[in-house]
Order: C-alpha cells, then sequence, then structure tokens
C-alpha cells in the first residue's frame, strides 16, 4: 500500500507549508500592483491547492485563497487545506475575484495556460478589471523547495535509484528496447512512481516516465531540449523505445523522470552491453569529469551558467566540443534544468541565464556527448543547492559495462 491509500488521501504535506507558499505568492502580487491571482495550470493547482483536481486557486493579495472546483470538490476537500468552492464556470471565478475586491483591479492570469476563449469570457465578466502574467511569480515560489519538498525528492531519488539497479540485472542482448523499457516502468510502479512526468506547455502534457535508447539510437535527439529520445515505435509517437533488439557492444542509455507525489527528479546513466570500445571508455572518463565539474560549480551564490562553463573547459580538453550538448548541430548552451513539479523548470542552467545558485535550488546537471551517426553518451543527476554547497540526491551504483565480460562496478563517484 502507497502513502496515499495509507494516509487517508492526504497530501505528504501539512497545513504549514501551503500557507508558507501562498504567503510567499502574495508578497508578490503586492510589490507587482496585482489584486489577486488565478492560477489552473494543473501543476500549479497542485503547488497552492494540494491536489491537482480540474479548478482555479485565487489567491488575493490579502486574505485566505479559494479553491474554485468544477468536479469531484468533495474529494478536494479531504485533501486541500484550501476554502473549497463548487465552481459553475467563469461566472463562479468572476464572483470569487469580485468578493475578495479584485473585480476593478489588476488580476494575475498564467499567459502560457489559460486559453484566449477563457481569458475572453473572463475580461467579458470582468469589463473593468485588467490582466497580468504571474508566471513567473508562481514559478519564482516554486524555483527553492522547502526542507519538506527536499525529503519528498529525496524519495523520488531513492526509487529511480532502484531502476538503475535493474538495468544491470534485466538488460541483455535479443531485448528489445520497448521490452526492457516495459519491464523497468513495471517496477517503478510497484515501487510508488507515478509513472508519468509533468511537462510545461500550453496544454499541460505529461509524458512518459523514461527514456530508453540503445546502439545508433543514442544519437537522435527530440524537441524536448536535447534528450536522447531514439525514434519512436511510429511516426505517430516520433520518441522513445523501439522494436530494436540490444546487441553485445551497443551503447545504451536510459534517462528517467521519476515522479513520486508529483515531485521528480531526473537521472539518466549510459552503459555498454558487454566490455567497452576504447572509444567507448574515452568519452565516458570525459564525460564523467565534465559532470564533476558541473556539479562542483553549482554552489551558493555562483552564476547559473557556470556548471556549463566547466563542463565546457572539460570538453575542450579533451578535444570534444563540437560534440558536447550536440553544439555543431543546435548550438544551444546549457547543462541542465530545475526539477520539481514538473521535469523541467526554472532555472535553466546556461550562460544565457540571469540569477546565480541559491540554497533551495533543485537541478538536474546533464552534460552530454553525442556523435551523429555513431552514437550518443550522457550522464544526469538531480542536486540539491545547500547552504554549504550541494547534495547529489540520486546516487545509484556507478556501472558501465553491463553482462558477460563487464568490469566490476564501482560505488558512486564520490563514495
Amino acid at each position: 500500500m502507497h502513502d496515499w491509500e495509507a494516509g487517508g488521501r492526504r497530501s505528504l504535506f501539512g497545513g504549514d507549508e501551503y500557507r508558507r507558499r501562498w504567503r510567499a505568492l502574495q508578497e508578490t502580487l503586492r510589490r507587482d500592483g496585482i489584486a489577486a491571482a488565478v492560477l489552473q495550470q494543473s501543476r500549479n493547482v497542485l503547488y497552492f491547492g494540494g491536489i491537482a483536481v480540474h479548478g482555479q486557486v485565487v489567491i488575493p493579495a490579502d486574505g485566505e485563497p479559494t479553491f474554485l472546483v468544477q468536479i469531484d470538490a468533495e474529494r478536494a476537500r479531504q485533501v486541500s487545506p484550501l476554502r473549497v468552492v463548487t465552481s459553475r464556470g467563469v461566472g463562479a471565478l468572476a464572483a470569487a475575484l469580485r468578493d475578495c475586491g479584485a473585480g476593478r483591479e489588476r488580476v494575475g492570469i498564467e499567459k502560457d495556460a489559460l486559453p484566449v476563449a477563457n481569458l475572453e469570457r473572463l475580461a467579458a465578466a470582468l469589463p473593468e478589471a485588467s490582466f497580468a502574467d504571474v508566471n513567473a511569480a508562481a514559478y519564482g515560489c516554486r524555483m527553492i523547495k522547502s526542507p519538506p519538498e527536499v525529503d519528498v525528492l529525496r524519495r523520488a531519488a531513492a526509487i529511480s535509484c532502484a531502476l538503475f539497479d535493474a538495468v544491470a540485472q534485466l538488460a541483455r542482448p535479443g531485448l528489445t528496447e520497448i521490452d526492457l523499457h516495459a519491464r523497468l516502468a513495471a517496477q517503478a510502479r510497484s515501487l510508488g512512481a507515478d509513472g508519468l512526468m509533468a511537462k510545461r506547455g500550453w496544454n499541460d502534457r505529461t509524458v512518459e516516465h523514461a527514456w530508453l535508447v540503445s546502439g545508433p539510437n543514442t544519437a537522435q535527439v527530440s524537441g524536448y531540449w536535447l534528450t536522447m529520445s531514439g525514434l519512436g515505435p511510429s511516426p505517430a509517437r516520433p520518441y522513445g523505445p523501439t522494436g530494436r533488439p540490444l546487441e553485445h557492444g551497443d551503447l545504451l542509455v536510459y534517462d528517467v523522470g521519476t515522479s513520486f507525489h508529483g515531485y521528480h527528479t531526473d537521472q539518466a546513466r549510459t552503459y555498454v552491453l558487454g566490455r567497452a570500445s576504447g572509444r567507448q571508455r574515452r568519452y565516458r572518463d570525459a564525460l564523467v569529469e565534465m559532470q564533476r565539474a558541473a556539479i562542483a560549480a553549482a554552489v551558493p551564490g555562483a552564476p547559473l551558467g557556470a556548471p556549463y562553463e566547466a563542463a565546457r573547459a572539460v570538453a575542450q580538453a579533451h578535444d570534444l566540443y563540437d560534440c558536447f550538448m550536440t553544439r555543431a548541430s543546435y548550438d544551444f548552451p546549457y547543462v541542465g534544468h530545475g526539477v520539481g513539479l514538473e521535469i523541467d523548470e526554472p532555472p535553466l542552467l546556461s550562460p544565457r541565464t540571469d540569477g546565480v545558485f541559491e540554497p533551495g535550488m533543485v537541478v538536474a546537471i546533464e552534460p552530454k556527448i553525442i556523435v551523429p551517426g555513431w552514437g550518443g553518451l550522457t550522464l544526469e543527476d538531480t542536486v540539491a543547492v545547500t547552504a554549504s554547497g550541494n547534495e547529489v540526491l540520486t546516487r545509484a551504483v556507478d556501472r558501465f559495462e553491463l553482462g558477460d565480460g563487464a568490469a566490476r562496478p564501482r560505488r558512486d563517484r564520490d563514495s
């Protein structure tokens, strides 16, 4: 039985944690002259309201929030610390905004999540109101994780690390990418993982929790940043594992976004089935050095682009800069991203991103070496920034060679 059933369908967090969240947002609303925020994107609803049901969380600049729920309001009342009201469309939302004094003021909305048609209806119901984007404000609250949030991320990390232990037991020549992916996905669910990753988008999409690719497919990148996504089973699903059988000598990449109670860690390893070739070993050793340098640079006060610059310097020293993060093909300078209630959150770890690391940020650091026509390697871990430095949450056994003739694995590189 998982926590959700055993805990009486309650959130893992108490009321004090939710009050901390919406009060932090209220400070930003008052500073920006916004009378109330309307949050309806599911991850924001979960963060501020405690359950990702269909509805809107209305947070006034002063006073108590209201949770408008269109369906299953009783279920929301069992979980949410907020006052839950059954909603009947835009009229109920307009009434809630008038009740908190925002009917003729600036109202904050999520411009990437609120459909234009819905905004037009809300504007018609509140003709004297104006509207401003609160995406940055909501993300600003979510970007700094509280100690209870980091504890949940540690639990997600433990599930993730167990999956990488399973790869060594299950991967073998002859098994297809899809078969291995399916066996690992079933194990993830049995360990308590949510089974899907949440990705920000206008349509609030969720995707499969992992990519598993092998051989030349490891050089195929997707539109999900530069994820090594493989070819997928069909043009209707052009990313992910295929029916390709694993072969001796293959590179095998497993990239997992493990979500537990909505909180994601991001972790990836590259393996070789059997003994590694000299080229595979050289690239992998350089990749380990890149990631060590990048993680060491993710400390309080350092620029958010520092991990990229550190990894890039190592790539240049090994004469691998042109295949570092597919620079020659895409020239998009980043080496990681924030994680939390979505698999990709601010901050983006790029020299193009302003700002510095702060305690409470949790990021995924993922250097890659990708050679078109040959293959690719990646190494990714989730790292929590602390007051004194950082903590690597995803400490799996660090293997490279799998199966017959493989060298004995060493423990995690930091142990």
